[in-house]
């Protein structure tokens, strides 16, 4: 149905049933937070302080709190990590080899080793390298 053939009275529950969108109903941005102010409010209190050793204690508890907040919110986040779901890994069997491929191996190894041994009998027959060590630096 339209709107013109309700009467005022329905028109106005429709209003009111339906909100209409403003313009500024968007979505909110966080409240803006200026760091300097708080720096500078915090210092303000601590020059209030007559005596130096009540600053520095409360500056090295600030610290303090500080670190510890740090690193439990590392400790948390390292703890979300370990919680991951394992997976169960299927090990497949080895497939069998074949007679031809272990017989091709087999041979290879056994010329190899006939090779290695010749490679033997080469450094025999050798003869051993003939050195003058009988240097002179001075000119005659």
């Amino acid at each position: 149905m339209k709107e013109e053939e309700f009467g005022p009275i329905e028109q106005e529950i429709t209003k009111e049933e339906i909100p209409q969108k403003t313009a500024g109903a968007g979505p909110k941005s966080p409240p803006k937070i200026n760091f300097a102010k708080i720096l500078q409010v915090a210092l303000n209190i601590l020059k209030g302080f007559r005596r130096p050793k009540i600053v520095t204690l409360i500056i090295l508890v600030g610290i303090g709190v500080l670190v510890f907040l740090v690193l439990s919110l590392l400790t948390v986040k390292e703890e979300r990590e370990v919680t991951k779901p394992q997976f169960q890994e299927t090990k497949t069997p080895p497939s069998p080899t074949s007679d031809a491929s272990v017989a091709n191996i087999a041979q290879r190894v056994e010329t190899y080793g006939k090779k290695v041994a010749a490679l033997d009998n080469f450094k025999k027959k050798l003869t051993k390298p003939i050195v003058d060590l009988e240097i002179d630096f001075e000119e005659e």
